[in-house]
C-alpha cells in the first residue's frame, strides 16, 4: 500500500487496488484480509470510495464460507431494521433460525454468516468480521470501473479523496 504525508505530518494510506467482482449494476469487494468491527468495517468501504453492503435480493450475493459485515442496523426502539448507507428499511431477509434474538441486548447490527445461503444473524457491533463493499456505477464513475466484466475479477484502481 502506497502512503504519502500530509501537511500535518500525519500517515495517510491511499487506496489500494481492490478486487472487484460485478452482478448487474453494481460492483463488489469481499475483503478477504481487513477484520473490524461494524464502524471500522463502514470506514474501511467509506474510505475505498465505496459502501458497507446492503443486501436487497437473493440473487445479490452468492456463497461463502465466512463472516461479513453489511451496513444493516437496527433503530434503538430494537424493532426496524434498516440499511445504514441507504437509509432505507431492511425488506428482503434471510435470517438464520430464531434470529435475530438481541442475545445480550447488545446485537444491533447484521452480518452475514458462512453456508450456502450467506444466512443472517444480528452480531454486536465490536464483532471482527471481514467486510462486503459495494459501488453502484454511474456515469461519474464508469470511467474508474472500466475493464471489469461479468464475473470477472479484476484488479482496480479506486483513488481515495
Amino acid at each position: 500500500m502506497k502512503q504519502k504525508k500530509p501537511e500535518n505530518g500525519s500517515v495517510v494510506d491511499i487506496t489500494p487496488s481492490l478486487h472487484l467482482q460485478k452482478f448487474g449494476n453494481t460492483y463488489y469487494y469481499f475483503g478477504t484480509t481487513f477484520k473490524g468491527n461494524y464502524f471500522q468495517a463502514l470506514q474501511f468501504c467509506n474510505l475505498h470510495g465505496m459502501s458497507l453492503l446492503s443486501v436487497e435480493s437473493e440473487e445479490e450475493i452468492g456463497g461463502t464460507d465466512r463472516r461479513f459485515w453489511t451496513s444493516g442496523t437496527i433503530f434503538p426502539d430494537d424493532t426496524h431494521w434498516v440499511w445504514l448507507t441507504t437509509g432505507k428499511p431492511i425488506t428482503y431477509t434471510n435470517w438464520l433460525p430464531k434470529q435475530p434474538d438481541n442475545t445480550g441486548r447488545n446485537e444491533k447490527c447484521l452480518e452475514l454468516r458462512y453456508g450456502s445461503n450467506l444466512m443472517w444473524n444480528d452480531a454486536p457491533w465490536n464483532t471482527a468480521n471481514l467486510v462486503i463493499c459495494e459501488i453502484d456505477v454511474t456515469k461519474e464513475n464508469s470511467n474508474i470501473l472500466t475493464g471489469v466484466t461479468n464475473c470477472n475479477l479484476t484488479v482496480i484502481n479506486i483513488p481515495s479523496e
